[in-house]
């Protein structure tokens, strides 16, 4: 029985040990839930924000190479390069509309019309904070046959795109943003090529777009050329040409590797190296410029700051279930250990009775034969004197005596049978009693064992 009830309390101590366990376990994964699902939500927005941005270059990029084919198509353009002989008319005609262009599009630097053999024909360019068209005595005398070339390699409405390139003539623009973009088309009639078109334009617009990226703290975006310098980043000192220039592959090796090598993919780029998360994707191919960002560990750590409340409360409700369920734990143990010990000492209680009552009967049994002698010399002197009283001449004071006899025989018995059953079933009661009588009797009823019969 105590076996099963000490069993029953440890099953129940491991219940209480186990809840405590799993809130423990569900507090953690509290915390490691609302970790993920904060950056879950972080990497959501970055790629979100970044896939934006992508999307925002290439629709500049676009929107200045159709700006450059539908300067192109204009039939001043084409006159001017195909009839010479209306070339005062058309030159004056075409100067009012490329500087109306210019004045329109601010993001516009220079328009440039350049013959079949490369020489220039034709330049508006922003002079100051105006426009103005350069005379012919201006225009660069050396031919410029490299972008006449591209331009013939072109098939009809086709546009290339320079790398970037730093214009030191536009004394009026800030050194920082001086970059600028040549977006070049070749000029067609009836099959013959007849020059190009060059619009040339300010990549600041473009370049800053990438410089101010930064949906969460921390987190930077750059864009690289096909050997990974950069063209811009929120460090503007290690973009190329600066005074901390740097290089993809120097600053993270193993992404740039990956990043390099997938520039010319249709999709982005998810990378996770060292705990820090990369992004990039094509923004154009020609040249091969690719957009790319950069999550640093910081970032994540930092999505845990906003959340120091959740963690407290978590944290403070796990700590104060597992208290309670320890404290239970602990009160019904202690509970156990008392009730076992509750039931051992009534169990020594129990064994320590049935000793004592053991002894008693141990001590009657060595008792009864001096009992049997102490009650056989009774009812010897009783039998006798009934016999006596069945003589008939007795006197009556003989029948008087035999009879008294016969009553102090009887009150020995009674007597005798009253002491063994103190002996056997002792109690306590009030009164006076004979020490002296007590142990008389005592040693009357032990008289007839050897070891006793010296007692005094």
């Amino acid at each position: 029985m105590v076996a099963m009830t000490t069993f029953r309390h440890l099953i129940l101590i491991l219940f209480f040990v186990s809840l405590a366990v799993l809130e423990v376990l569900h507090g953690v994964y509290r915390l490691n839930s609302l970790r993920r699902g904060q950056r879950d939500k972080l990497v959501e927005e970055v790629t979100r924000e970044h896939a934006d941005l992508a999307r925002r270059l290439r629709s500049l990029l676009t929107r200045e190479r159709e700006h450059a084919v539908f300067l192109a198509r204009s039939p001043l353009v084409r006159d001017l390069l195909a009839r010479p002989e209306s070339k005062v008319q058309t030159y004056q005609e075409l100067s009012s509309h490329l500087a109306a262009y210019l004045i329109s599009f601010r993001g516009a630097d220079r328009i440039q019309v350049v013959e079949a053999s490369g020489t220039e024909r034709f330049r508006c360019e922003r002079i100051g904070q105006g426009v103005g068209v350069l005379p012919e005595e201006f225009l660069e005398k050396a031919p410029l046959g490299e972008l006449a070339a591209e331009a013939r390699a072109q098939r009809g409405g086709e546009v290339s795109i320079s790398t970037l390139m730093v214009d030191q003539h536009r004394v009026e623009v800030s050194e920082a943003d001086r970059q600028v973009l040549h977006y070049t088309t070749g000029i067609q009639e009836s099959g013959k090529f007849l020059g190009a078109l060059v619009l040339t334009v300010y990549a600041a617009p473009l370049l800053n777009e990438v410089r101010r990226f930064a949906p969460v703290a921390g987190v930077s975006a750059f864009l690289v050329d096909g050997d990974g310098s950069y063209l811009a980043s929120a460090d503007r000192s290690r973009e190329r040409g600066g005074a901390a220039a740097s290089h993809l592959a120097r600053d993270y090796p193993e992404a740039a590797e990956r990043i390099l090598a997938s520039a010319n993919e249709d999709d982005g780029l998810f990378l996770l190296l060292d705990d820090s998360l990369f992004l990039s994707a094509p923004v154009i191919e020609s040249p091969r410029w690719r957009l790319a960002a950069r999550v640093p560990p910081e970032a994540f750590q930092a999505i845990a700051q906003p959340l120091s409340s959740e963690y407290l409360w978590v944290i403070g409700s796990m700590v104060a279930i597992t208290a309670v369920l320890i404290l239970a734990g602990v009160f019904f143990f202690r509970m156990s250990v008392r009730e076992l010990r509750l039931r051992e000492q009534a169990r020594q209680k129990e064994m320590e009775r049935q000793l004592q009552i053991s002894e008693r009967l141990g001590s009657l049994g060595l008792l009864t034969a001096g009992v049997a002698h102490e009650i056989n010399n009774p009812l010897e002197g009783i039998g006798n004197y009934l016999a006596l009283l069945e003589r008939d001449r007795l006197t009556p004071e003989k029948r008087k005596r035999y009879l008294e006899h016969v009553q102090y025989g009887l009150n020995r018995i009674r007597d005798i049978v009253r002491d063994l059953l103190t002996f056997a079933r002792p109690g306590a009661s009030e009164g006076r009693a004979d020490l002296a009588l007590v142990v008389q009797r005592a040693l009357k009823m032990v008289a007839y064992a050897k070891e006793f019969k010296e007692v005094q």
